[in-house]
């Protein structure tokens, strides 16, 4: 049922344990050089991953208020559009020659802030490797996505100035133009290179950085960060297919009905009858009660991803709402794989991956495919 909810998740553990064909004994040579994505072990984004005083999630705003300036973001897992891909591994130079990177599209704004625009944001991810204690910081590609329409409130046709900021939604609405992102983290660059065959645990974050101006021309940058999540624990697969890029999968969610709840952090959270549709409805969602969270829907034409719930304000039916205005408790922000299978599995490829028609090239027969990791909370 739950095909859509946690492909990021399924598909980081799949492909990361595909791309591991060295033998357990062996040693993993580190990447020469960095990324171009990566940022510089010198940036002060280092710092501020590791100070709570810059963790400004929707829970933390749950606890603040519901007027409190927040990051919200979403993390796609279907292919709806050229800004809007689910995760997989791509064969391409990002500085240092071709190599398999992991890939993912979203979209993140720092929500009542200030205005979004192309030229005052960036959105970067932070990776942490439990077993080492490193982390890295990799700037993101920026796309085109708005979320504007998403986060406007229906009935007030005001605008912000372009000169204030942390102004709540129904005193006016800000714009939130180009907050699409792509994200490229090296395979390689995930790896323990001393025990490529052993349990790797890692974490990532979202950090969000956005300029504004003021009245005398002043600029000055907010940088927040929160833990990159997945609202369910959803894993289970059967393999499709054979290209690395090209994975399908079937999810069966395991989890226990607890980790499927989730509350608006709102109290003027619309109960929409269809996800994206009229939103003129001015019946809300209610605080402080935990809905069933049913299904995660995806929508070209639509920036956020909605949720669908049963609502008890409707006697049971299905109702919903966009993703920033709902706080799930139960998420997954740490993550370990047991990469031995995938070890044994022994799927290669020739040293340009593809081949002259631009298929995948398989070298070794396949054997075992039986997934075998851990989600760790």
């Amino acid at each position: 049922m739950y095909k859509k909810i946690s492909l990021l998740c399924l598909l980081f553990f799949s492909i990361f344990g595909l791309s591991l064909i060295n033998q357990p004994s062996q040693k993993v040579e580190a990447a020469a050089t960095k990324s171009n994505y990566e940022v510089s072990s010198n940036s002060s984004l280092y710092d501020i991953v590791k100070n709570d005083a810059y963790k400004h999630g929707k829970a933390e705003a749950l606890n603040e208020g519901e007027k409190t300036p927040k990051i919200v973001y979403d993390v796609y897992g279907e292919n709806k559009s050229s800004y809007h891909k689910a995760p997989t591994i791509e064969f391409i130079n990002v500085g240092r020659g071709k190599e398999d990177v992991f890939t993912f599209t979203g979209w993140s704004v720092i929500h009542f802030y200030y205005d979004h625009k192309a030229s005052n944001q960036k959105t970067y991810i932070a990776v942490k490797n439990h077993k080492t204690g490193k982390s890295k910081i990799y700037d993101t590609k920026q796309t085109s996505l708005s979320a504007t329409s998403t986060l406007t409130y229906y009935g007030q046709s005001k605008w912000c100035s372009s000169k204030k900021y942390d102004e709540f939604d129904k005193d006016c609405n800000k714009k939130y133009e180009n907050v699409g992102f792509k994200a490229y983290i090296p395979i390689e660059d995930l790896l323990d290179p001393d025990n490529p065959g052993k349990l790797v645990k890692f974490s990532m974050k979202i950090i969000k950085s956005v300029t504004r101006t003021d009245a005398d021309g002043d600029k000055h940058t907010r940088t927040w960060w929160d833990d990159l999540t997945i609202p369910f624990f959803s894993y289970g697969s059967d393999k499709s297919g054979d290209d690395l890029a090209n994975l399908n999968y079937t999810l069966d969610n395991l989890n226990s009905s607890e980790l499927k709840k989730a509350q608006v952090n709102k109290s003027t959270v619309m109960r929409l009858t269809q996800p994206g549709g009229d939103v003129s409805s001015k019946y809300y969602f209610t605080m402080n009660y935990y809905y069933t969270i049913l299904d995660q829907i995806e929508r070209s034409d639509r920036t956020a991803v909605y949720f669908k719930v049963n609502s008890r304000d409707d006697g049971g039916a299905t109702r919903y709402a966009a993703s920033p205005f709902w706080v799930y408790p139960a998420t997954a922000s740490i993550f370990g794989l047991n990469p031995e299978p995938y070890l044994l599995y022994r799927k290669g490829y020739d040293k340009d991956r593809k081949t002259s028609s631009g298929a995948y090239k398989k070298l070794y027969d396949e054997t075992d495919f039986d997934t075998a990791y851990t989600v760790l909370r």
